[in-house]
């Protein structure tokens, strides 16, 4: 244009092969997409700074959006039609076993705690359920809750403890505080005002 000389310098992808990665694949795309179509290359940018992610309600409570233990963004809350849900199906299944049909009736084991104690798994009111000092105690939560607040990586460490006691205080505490925060919002939901609501 104008006669003006051009210096492209080739990054270290360049030289691959297109179906090396994402990134170069999409270099190859737009490159040949220029050659071919020019006009087309600045509605691809146009577009591409349109998109974004969507963004959280800006009510959730701060820190409720990152995992407890590597404090990275939860990469699990996402929509039920995902490649996560199909993974997390598919682990469900294969880990499920087929119950055996035997004659000899199956024994179930007995609970060790009584009848109307406390709610608390390891709580030391061992007063009855109802109590003013029941569930007083922070409960520990169970592997299967403390998994809907870490993302994929953490949940694949912890997917083989038998017990979340093993993990820093300051984790339990954390999940504690958020399972809290979540039921009181949840027993609360139908008097908040959705951001929807606000704007009309």
């Amino acid at each position: 244009m104008f006669k003006v000389p051009s210096v492209v310098i080739p990054s270290l992808d360049t030289k691959t092969p297109d179906k090396a990665s994402i990134q170069r694949l999409t270099e190859s795309f737009v490159t040949n997409l220029q050659a071919d179509f020019p006009s087309t290359v600045s509605t691809i940018y146009r577009t591409g700074e349109k998109l974004q992610t969507t963004c959280r309600s800006s009510s959730a409570a701060e820190g409720t959006d990152r995992c407890l233990l590597c404090m990275c963004n939860l990469d699990t809350v996402v929509e039920k039609a995902s490649a996560l849900q199909a993974t997390l199906i598919s682990e469900q299944l294969s880990q499920t076993k087929v119950p055996h049909t035997s004659g000899q009736n199956s024994v179930k084991p007995e609970s060790t705690a009584a009848v109307g104690q406390c709610c608390s798994s390891e709580g030391p009111c061992g007063g009855p359920k109802g109590a003013v000092r029941c569930c007083s105690s922070p409960k520990q939560p169970e592997a299967a809750e403390l998994r809907s607040l870490l993302c994929y990586s953490c949940q694949r460490t912890i997917r083989d403890m038998s017990s979340v006691r093993h993990l820093p205080h300051y984790v339990l505490s954390e999940a504690h505080r958020r399972q809290t925060w979540s039921a009181m919002r949840e027993q609360i939901s139908e008097f908040l005002l959705d951001d929807a609501d606000e704007n009309d």
